[in-house]
């Protein structure tokens, strides 16, 4: 049951973090293509604390997963590892579909201009 509540927080962390990702690469590139919730800053607040306590709770279950009770110095590690694991992996996913997405949009732009 434990395992099953790690992996959906993680899911549930990774899709609104991905997203996240998405959003503040528009934000920065080409502000006119950001997503509409975007723009909103119940939608900024929300997800962000969706993405926090997902984190922290998949951290938490699985870091507890993966050590025992004996090493408390190494709960803190798993705990750290994973966090910063499913940071990087939504990061790096919303990032590079953002990234082809504005290679697509500038192709397509080049090529209505010639």
């Amino acid at each position: 049951m434990e395992i099953l509540f790690a992996g959906l927080c993680f899911f549930i962390a990774l899709l609104v973090g991905k997203w996240r990702s998405y959003c503040i690469f528009w934000e920065k590139n080409l502000r006119t293509n950001c997503p509409l919730g975007w723009r909103k800053s119940i939608f900024r607040l929300g997800s962000l604390l969706i993405v926090f306590f997902a984190s922290v709770l998949f951290s938490f279950v699985g870091a507890s997963l993966v050590t025992s009770e004996i090493y408390e110095s190494k709960w803190w590690y798993s705990f750290l590892v994973l966090f910063i694991f499913r940071w990087l992996i939504s990061k790096l996913l919303g990032h590079s579909k953002a990234k082809k997405e504005y290679n697509a949009f500038l192709r397509r732009v080049e090529t209505q201009g010639n």
